[in-house]
């Protein structure tokens, strides 16, 4: 197994006219260049395999529980899209944490699936314990990307931020406007506080319904009666089936009398209770919750368990986990983008992170944490990793890698985890010893590349920072992208090209235009990844514009296949635009890789000639006429035509093809074609 921070593989996709996309968090799903990208296929693209985990994940409602809210005035004046002058179609639903909001939403959103066959229902359900796109609004809107139909919309969100509701305001807004019939249902908390200029609004746990319901809940599943459950309540949903789970455990064990006592307590408290109940393995309680809280992803049930015993136990980890974590933890199926086959670990609501993240619940449990108890958290997590690693034998582990089932997240994340502690303050400034450390299979980090190389190349800003500090050797060449400001360049990691240009050049006298590597320089690594930013400091600090060498042969070049705004920067800073080098020959040749029409204007304007010759496809008409649509997302026509409107020599011979019509009619362009031979094109 290679973690990503021991590749030297480039993960930009190669613009040819011959290549595969593939979307990241979809990898069943590629396209090849040069066919048509129908609707379907762009739909699947956008889709990903938790789309709907967080829906399935929410519990029904308790049975005879939840109708209330579907006859409330509220959401009668919403479903039947009356009086829209004063909500815009809006439907806000709010509550305090654990009040039920995700619940009463998917209640919502089967009854309208049910009852409402005339309009399209689409939904989206934020999950803030699950992967990025469960829980970000991108991952929203390649959700409601799905539902193609037009009107009448309902639209359902569960869960926003701020973001998400200026967009949905944006949204009712004008559907007002232009009288499109979209209704939205949302549900959120009632802080921090967001707004919108227009909605109804409906609070959960002040309505006689939401009461009525809790008390039916105790009614079904409270072994005897105690009315104060009700009372203590304060419509918290959550705090009724935690005490109920609790009461019933203890009237089970003979202890119902001083259990009642402790009742009358809010959530945080009752949280506080469970976790301070008489607990052997507290350190083991701790350590699990630690892990669920700040893992940078999911783990698994099994990994959890080996995360925090260290594998020298053994038994049922389902129920250990249960059993350590006070109920707090559970599983839940896995159908993200990690998806392993076996459940992952999530806490069993987001107010316990609430919980345990404000007023110092965290040290009040772990009195180790001190004043920083996240920074603390990663850096004890780093700590587990690395004692993890450090036991494996490679042979048992290459016939055997079933019983170590956390290797691959230890291996993978013990670098995440020290940069976060870093950026929180806990000192990493000792963790070169990382690079020599020997494990029984061979060090723990390859010895290809220094460890600075590393954390530039991968974004650990705050390890690089703390490596620097600690005056560790800085200019090793290593990797396809040479020294370690081209990494940094790369990855768009400005926090570490600014700290790298600063002590590396200032006080080492490195060079800010070393050769070496794909991309040659450290500019030439900017401009290929759009780093506008970063290629602006780069010149600042002395880079040279018109340096050679790398794939792209210049920095021009390399931001030809970009964008205007970079070709612009360079050419004000003295690019020379016919410099004839690299894998395109010229930076015009390289514009027209992409079809881009307004960089071809751009450097056609600073005296670009349009019949160099030179590159893969020998000139930039060539080029022009083999671009593949379906990447360039423009018409390569408009480019094809402006070069020879330019003047370019329609019958030129050299490159790939050996002529802009036989590149044409091998990529199968009809269109570029008949152009071509309209200005006189022949075999």
């Amino acid at each position: 197994m290679t973690p990503p921070y021991l590749s030297d593989e480039d993960s930009r996709p190669q613009r040819d006219s011959h290549f595969r996309l593939r979307d990241p968090h979809n990898p069943a799903a590629t396209y090849q260049s040069g066919h048509c990208a129908t609707r379907p296929n762009c739909l699947q693209s956008l889709s990903f395999s938790s789309i709907d985990a967080r829906r399935q994940d929410i519990v029904q409602v308790h049975p005879n529980t939840g109708d209330w809210v579907i006859g409330t005035p509220e959401f009668r004046e919403w479903r039947n899209c009356t009086t829209l002058s004063r909500h815009n179609g809006v439907l806000w639903i709010k509550g305090h944490p654990g009040t039920g909001k995700s619940t009463l939403m998917k209640h919502i959103w089967r009854h309208c699936q049910r009852e409402l066959k005339d309009r399209t229902i689409a939904g989206y359900f934020f999950h803030a314990r699950g992967e990025s796109l469960e829980k970000t609004p991108l991952g929203m809107l390649r959700s409601l990307m799905q539902v193609h139909q037009r009107q009448p919309l309902v639209l359902l969100v569960d869960a926003l931020d701020e973001y998400v509701v200026k967009f949905l305001e944006q949204l009712s807004l004008t559907s007002v406007r232009h009288m499109v019939n979209v209704s939205i249902c949302l549900s959120s908390r009632h802080y921090p506080h967001i707004t919108m200029t227009r909605y109804r609004e409906l609070v959960v746990e002040t309505t006689n319904g939401h009461v009525a319901d809790i008390s039916t809940y105790v009614h079904d599943n409270l072994t005897g009666s105690d009315p104060d459950i009700e009372k203590g309540a304060s419509g918290i949903f959550m705090w009724v089936v935690l005490v109920v789970t609790m009461l019933n455990k203890a009237y089970d064990e003979g202890k119902i009398e001083a259990m009642e006592r402790k009742l009358l307590e809010d959530l945080d408290q009752l949280f506080l209770t469970i976790l301070s109940k008489d607990n052997p393995d507290k350190q083991e309680t701790i350590l699990m919750l630690q892990w669920v809280l700040c893992a940078v992803r999911p783990l698994t049930a099994e990994e959890l368990y080996h995360a925090t015993l260290a594998g020298t136990d053994s038994g049922p980890w389902d129920l250990r986990i249960i059993h350590s974590s006070k109920g707090l933890i559970e599983a839940r199926k896995d159908t993200g983008i990690f998806q392993t086959g076996r459940g992952i670990v999530q806490f069993i609501h987001e107010s316990v992170k609430d919980f345990l993240i404000r007023n110092h619940r965290l040290q009040s449990i772990d009195p180790t944490l001190e004043s920083n108890p996240i920074g603390q958290c990663h850096d004890r997590l780093k700590t587990c990793c690395i004692s993890y690693i450090l036991r494996m034998d490679a042979a048992v582990v290459e016939l055997h890698s079933s019983h170590y089932p956390f290797l691959e997240y230890a291996s993978m994340y013990f670098l995440d985890h020290a940069e976060k502690a870093e950026a929180a303050n806990v000192s990493q400034a000792d963790f070169a010893w990382v690079a020599e450390r020997e494990t029984e299979s061979g060090p723990l980090l390859s010895k290809n590349g220094s460890l600075l190389y590393r954390f530039a190349a991968h974004r650990y800003d705050n390890l690089a920072r703390a490596l620097l500090r600690s005056d560790t050797e800085m200019n090793a060449r290593r990797g396809r992208r040479g020294y370690v400001l081209q990494p940094a360049a790369a990855k768009g990691s400005t926090k570490t090209v600014k700290l790298l240009l600063d002590h590396v050049l200032l006080q080492h006298g490195a060079d800010v235009n070393a050769q070496g590597g794909l991309y040659g320089t450290a500019l030439q690594a900017a401009a290929i990844y759009r780093q506008e930013e970063i290629v602006e400091l780069l010149l600042k600090y002395g880079a040279d514009v018109n340096a050679q060498g790398g794939i792209y042969g210049t920095a021009l070049q390399a931001a030809a296949t970009a964008t205007k705004s970079l070709v612009a920067l360079l050419l004000a800073h003295g690019a020379k635009v016919n410099i004839k080098c690299g894998k395109y020959g010229t930076a015009l040749q390289a514009a027209m890789v992409e079809g881009n029409k307004e960089i071809a204007i751009i450097l056609l304007e600073h005296g670009a000639d349009v019949n160099a010759q030179g590159g893969k496809y020998g000139t930039a008409l060539q080029a022009a006429a083999s671009a593949p649509s379906l990447w360039t997302m423009a018409d390569p026509r408009d480019a094809t035509k402006l070069l020879l409107d330019y003047g370019a020599d329609v019958n030129a011979q050299g490159g790939q093809y050996g002529g802009a019509l036989q590149a044409a009619i091998s990529t199968g362009r009809k269109d570029i074609e008949n152009l071509l031979r309209k200005y006189g094109a022949t075999m």
